[in-house]
């Protein structure tokens, strides 16, 4: 297996990394980056470990029990295609040399070292995001709206339940709309679709809530 690894390391950190990679590996190029966070870039051609098997080499290497995901990576394509000696091009990144090379020609070097082409930086533009306040007539329509869609569901689907309904309201107002609203909003749904697809059970709880504040 072909691998383009990059590890956020210095290269003297990981000697013992790469002499353990020569026991292992037909073919093998390392390059060193000195960018905001040191790190080194491999070629490992003809691989005969495992991933994890790498990744243990590495924190034996620097005598750690874990390391971070975010901080190396070993891929087995680059840019869409298998791994292969193409990836000199990126690792030299036309002026860099090898800090270690075992299997390639200083002509192979150079060749792929000579086609690097420095690519434009693309300078990441800041999104704003604001926030759309509604007027209380956008607001009463989406109300509507949202009552008009439970009221139709609860009929469609002969839910009649009050438990059922309610789960129609969660569905509608949560998880569709993604409206955040009060338990007493959610009581107005319910009374509302109530009132429509179950009117003489909503009149005689209605009624029953009336006549006790009259008491």
């Amino acid at each position: 297996m072909n691998y383009a690894i990059r590890i956020t390391n210095s290269y003297n950190e990981l000697t013992q990394f790469v002499e353990q990679l020569v026991t292992c590996c037909d073919k093998l190029i390392i390059y060193e980056h000195r960018s905001n966070r040191i790190h080194i870039h491999g070629l490992l051609i003809n691989c005969k470990v495992s991933t994890d098997t790498l990744k243990n080499y590495v924190k034996r290497a620097l005598s750690v029990n874990t390391y971070p995901k975010t901080d190396w990576s070993f891929k087995t394509l680059y840019e869409g295609n298998p791994v292969d000696d193409k990836f000199i091009i990126y690792m030299s990144k036309g002026t860099i040399q090898p800090s270690y090379n075992r299997g390639f020609t200083d002509a192979e070097i150079e060749q792929y070292r000579s086609q690097w082409v420095d690519r434009p930086r693309k300078e990441r533009s800041m999104t704003q995001y604001k926030l759309k306040y509604e007027n209380p007539k956008e607001a009463k329509v989406r109300q509507n709206e949202m009552m008009e869609m439970i009221r139709q569901r609860c009929r469609q689907n002969q839910i009649k339940h009050p438990r059922k309904v309610l789960e129609v309201i969660r569905d509608v107002v949560y998880r569709e709309c993604k409206t955040v609203t009060g338990r007493y909003k959610i009581r107005d749904y319910y009374d509302y679709v109530m009132s429509e697809i179950e009117p003489d059970k909503w009149l005689d709880n209605m009624e029953k809530i009336i006549s006790y504040k009259d008491t």
